[in-house]
């Protein structure tokens, strides 16, 4: 059997290596077009490339890996080095699957980033809302404490009074006092509601509501 031929067989059955292991010695071929000297130059070449493209994949620099794999292959088939073919092919393979899983997670954090600012944008246009309907709120029930406040202590108030506590427009306000003085007893007395008669206790209560 031939040097060439224990080789190959010590490769494997499909002439695949194992990814994990050291290549086999490399033996020179007699039918080479190339010199014996320059064959082990080209198998030194040969291993060269391997251990950068190894050191360019650990880098994620995928193009630049797969390169130096393409030169392995071409260099370890022009010297007819079968192993060296082989492991090639399993490497440009390793690469190939390292650089979609790569992209892949890639993506899936942008897909996460994008996600979170959108969420995060969201979050602050909800407190930035809740913030000004707080403060709205606030400013309301002042306003609702101080007409109730000029209610308990006076016989005559103005329907425009009533508009700034309840936040209404004129007609609205207007049409809330005409309510009221129907409701609690009251009467709205040009642009003013009457206390005179009725149920205050009543309509403060109502305020609240």
């Amino acid at each position: 059997m031939s040097m060439e031929s224990m080789e190959t067989r010590k490769t494997g059955e499909k002439g695949a290596p194992d990814g994990n292991r050291e290549l086999l010695p490399f033996v020179p071929r007699q039918n080479s077009r190339f010199a014996e000297d320059e064959q082990v130059r080209l198998e030194k070449k040969v291993r060269a490339y391997f251990h950068s493209a190894t050191m360019k994949a650990r880098g994620k620099q995928w193009d630049l890996a797969l390169a130096d794999v393409e030169r392995a292959t071409k260099t370890a088939d022009d010297i007819q080095w079968k192993e060296g073919a082989a492991r090639a092919r399993l490497m440009r393979e390793g690469v190939m699957q390292k650089r979609s899983s790569s992209l892949q997670e890639a993506n899936a954090k942008v897909v996460r980033e994008r996600f979170e600012k959108r969420r995060s944008a969201r979050q602050q246009r909800e407190r930035a809302e809740q913030e000004r309907l707080d403060a709205l709120r606030h400013g309301c029930d002042d306003r609702l404490r101080e007409f109730v406040s000029l209610v308990k202590a006076s016989r005559k108030v103005d329907i425009a009074r009533l508009a700034n506590a309840l936040g209404l427009d004129d007609s609205a306000a207007r049409a809330r006092a005409e309510s009221v003085a129907s409701q609690f007893g009251f009467k709205v007395d040009g642009h003013a509601i009457s206390f005179e008669k009725g149920d205050k206790a009543g309509f403060i209560k109502s305020l609240a509501r």
